[in-house]
């Protein structure tokens, strides 16, 4: 079997090879993908390279047989050396015609886009009249084809397409005229525009300006536009901002039918994030193409890659409707821990729980639906007119049209539907599996403060007591400051001997994986492995600390209790407290994705560690640390669990 791959996305190559392999009479042996390296609906894509190193491995683990990606013999495109001449043009406008026509991003554009974009380039060396491009390709018909039916233009083929780019390229400053020309043109042109358009500002290196112009998001398209941020940001998409929602969109699977739908997500987004203003805006300049299918009303959602970020409602599981006065209460019932929490169905503020609407029955004819993997039901009934969501986003309910409200691993949220628009959207779930598209990834997350940490209002050099003790590191009143008189004569580093006596070693269950008792009552003294360095800080995980009073350093011993071996865990009591508060925020954070999100997580937190502390991160106590976030975090619910339990 072969597939041709010339202008299509990984996703519909990986889509195609599966539908054929299933509607297959005999079996498969091989599939063989034929022009891979033209693969993708803009010049510049990286479907190529997906195809070759996700699909072609992924197909063939999915169906159990050979997948080839097929050698094409070396293509030779007709690329003049020499420009043609043509009455009525300059040599200079000759060759941006040529220029022009190489770096449109589609294969197929229009001619009098071709025209406004050569006129751009070819500025101050005289006209681009039509007649004069139509010369340009009547000399060169090996090249370029002019089709006057449809009013286009296009290369003969693919390799003299990219022939062409090599031979006239653009600049980065003809590439910001290019997409000067083209947002002129969105409204006689707005099909080609917004495919074009975002990849042009990326390698113009205006993309990030364009993403705060409404008008902008709102007319990309959202393929264009995650092929943009590949251009845009090569070294990964910056985090906690409106491209970083971008990506996680593309990472959740969201795939979507129309603008209505992709622009509805992107709305969501802003009114996560807080930005009304940018929201409202957005949907205003949507509303010039038709009304949004949906759009938030408002939002308690933790939008992925925001670290530290604790939302206000969390992972909600399930809701329940009830009347509240004139209006609806939505809630939701926790086992574990038990827990009551409600919001109003319509303006999404917090209810009290202890209002009578907390302790009357859920309210009659009232829809509910789940997101399975069929899409939204209802006791395996489909359930029409929900927007097609991410797996985050687990149930939903209806009080009254057209007010839905969504719950899940971010939150909570309410929408106000078009169910009609919505029906008229295809109903197939978005994939979990083999989630394709442009390979866009998150730059390092920012830290959850500023590292190594946040300056003290007393003008110390070392972190402040009061932060130490909030709520989200070791908690109130953890720190437990040591009388000179009870610091042995060991400790003769004057900076730790300071630490000790002005915010003293924190007494821990636990958090951060620090267990650690209170210095006041059992001292430090001698080690008797290690006569040169002082016990008493109690442990990380099983290995004991060690102090160092010489110089601050703190060890740990080794996992095995045989060996004798110590290695830093800390070039001070500061710096180590810091590492493990890091750890325990990684633990902590409420992800709303898991999987790539974690991994994002895990990378950053590395990058943060080696900031505060390079000498102890490249010491073998951290050796494997931050491997397995997801499970370290999964068990850390449970300490946390314990430890609250204990608190109270």
């Amino acid at each position: 079997m072969r597939i041709d791959c010339r202008g299509l996305t990984a996703d519909e190559v990986m889509a195609e090879g599966l539908r054929r392999a299933a509607a297959a009479t005999e079996p498969l042996s091989v599939i063989q993908l034929d022009n891979v390296r033209w693969a993708g609906p803009l010049l510049t894509s990286s479907d190529p390279e997906c195809i070759a190193t996700v699909v072609r491995p992924g197909l063939a683990a999915e169906l159990g047989i050979a997948v080839e990606v097929t050698v094409p013999p070396e293509a030779r495109a007709a690329v003049p050396r020499e420009l043609p001449v043509v009455d009525g043009l300059s040599p200079e406008a000759v060759r941006a015609a040529l220029a022009a026509a190489a770096g449109l991003e589609r294969r197929s554009a229009p001619v009098e886009v071709w025209r406004e974009v050569a006129q751009g380039l070819a500025a101050g060396h005289g006209p681009v009249p039509l007649a004069g491009l139509r010369a340009v390709a009547e000399a060169l018909p090996d090249l370029l084809v002019l089709d006057d039916g449809e009013g286009s233009v296009r290369f003969a083929d693919d390799a003299a397409h990219h022939a062409a780019r090599e031979a006239f390229a653009l600049s980065a400053a003809d590439q910001g005229t290019v997409t000067g020309v083209l947002r002129r043109l969105w409204s006689e042109h707005p099909t080609y525009v917004s495919w074009a358009l975002p990849v042009h500002a990326a390698l113009a290196g205006a993309l990030p300006g364009l993403l705060t112009d409404t008008a902008f998001v709102a007319r990309a398209h959202w393929y264009a536009l995650w092929q943009a941020m590949v251009v845009a940001w090569p070294k990964g998409v910056p985090a906690d901002c409106l491209a970083s929602d971008l990506h996680y969109l593309r990472v959740q699977g969201v795939r979507p039918a129309a603008q209505g739908e992709w622009v509805a997500w992107v709305h969501h987004a802003a009114v996560s994030r807080g930005d009304t203003a940018f929201a409202d805006a957005l949907a205003e300049a949507a509303e010039a193409a038709g009304p949004l299918p949906w759009r938030t009303l408002w939002s308690h959602w933790r939008l992925p890659g925001k670290p530290g970020a604790q939302p206000e409602a969390s992972w909600v599981e399930g809701l329940s409707v009830h009347r509240n006065g004139e209006s609806w209460a939505v809630a939701d019932h926790r086992d574990s821990p038990e827990e009551l929490r409600g919001w109003d169905a319509v303006t999404g503020e917090p209810l009290d729980t202890g209002q009578p609407w907390a302790d009357s029955e859920p309210a009659p004819g009232v829809t509910y639906a789940v997101n399975r993997s069929r899409g939204w039901e209802l006791r395996s009934e489909p359930v029409a007119g929900v927007p097609r969501a991410p797996r985050t986003v687990g149930k939903a309910v209806r009080p009254e049209a057209p007010l839905w409200v969504f719950s899940g691993t971010g939150g909570v949220f309410g929408a106000e539907v078009d169910e009609e628009a919505v029906m008229a959207l295809p109903r197939d779930p978005w994939p979990e599996l083999f989630v394709l598209g442009p390979p866009t990834f998150s730059a390092p997350w920012p830290p959850p403060w500023p590292l190594p940490w946040p300056p003290s209002a007393d003008g110390d050099a070392g972190p402040a007591r009061a932060w130490l003790e909030e709520a989200n590191a070791f908690r109130t009143g953890a720190c437990r400051p040591l009388p000179e008189a009870l610091i042995p004569d060991a400790v003769r580093h004057e900076p730790t001997r300071r630490f000790l006596s002005r915010v003293g070693w924190p007494l821990s269950h636990g958090i951060g994986a620090l267990h650690s008792p209170d210095l006041n009552a059992d001292g430090l003294r001698p080690s008797a492995d290690h006569p040169d360095l002082l016990s008493g800080l109690g442990q990380v995980g099983a290995r004991r600390l060690l102090l160092d009073g010489a110089d601050g350093r703190v060890f740990l011993t080794h996992h095995d209790r045989t060996s004798h071996e110590v290695h830093l865990a800390g070039s001070s009591l500061e710096r180590l407290l810091v590492l493990l508060l890091l750890q325990h925020t990684a633990w902590s954070a409420p992800l709303t994705l898991g999987g790539t999100e974690t991994e994002d997580l895990a990378e950053s937190l590395v990058r943060w560690c080696r900031e505060v502390d390079p000498e102890a991160m490249a010491s073998p106590a951290w050796d494997g640390a931050f491997h397995d976030l997801d499970g370290a975090a999964q068990d850390y619910a449970m300490v946390l669990g314990e430890i609250d339990a204990w608190s109270s």
